[in-house]
């Protein structure tokens, strides 16, 4: 029972109730709350919409009995994509994709990482650090972009 696997399918033990598969962590972390063929799964999109793994990596479309990341509607409900500007979907991934991403990220309204420059977030111009908390706060207003002869990132100084 503490698997889940409360009934008999086929003559075998197996898990047959929706109830006992939202008891498992499996539910809550990967959103595998349903039965399908014995086994706990993600089939509705209930299943991965309630899951950690939407909310974080945006795991929020359930296929083949499992939550995953399918399109750009489903990396900007996750954490990646409020904090890090991950929130267009481009070959399989949540990835930054404009500036626009950027701009609603906690990186833009914290630190003015607000301009896409080399597939990252960073602070470009005076702009940038204008809306950031660095200049409100700290009264740090003033863009230092990332040179091109440097690897360390733009600053709001």
């Amino acid at each position: 029972a503490r698997e889940g696997r409360c009934g008999v399918l086929r003559g075998m033990c197996a898990t047959t109730r929706r109830e006992d598969c939202a008891r498992l962590d499996g539910c809550k972390l990967l959103g595998h709350c349903s039965v399908a063929d014995g086994l706990c799964q993600a089939t509705t999109p209930a299943d991965c919409e309630q899951s950690n793994h939407c909310k974080l990596f945006g795991h929020c479309t359930a296929r083949d009995g499992t939550c995953q990341t399918t399109s750009s509607a489903d990396c900007a409900r996750s954490d990646d994509c409020k904090q890090s500007g991950e929130c267009t979907f481009r070959d399989g991934a949540c990835v930054i994709g404009s500036s626009a991403d950027c701009a609603s990220s906690g990186g833009c309204k914290e630190r003015g990482e607000c301009t896409l420059s080399d597939e990252a977030c960073r602070v470009m111009t005076d702009a940038d650090c204008k809306g950031s908390a660095a200049c409100k706060n700290d009264k740090r207003c003033k863009a230092r972009p990332r040179s091109e002869n440097s690897t360390a990132d733009g600053a709001c100084l």
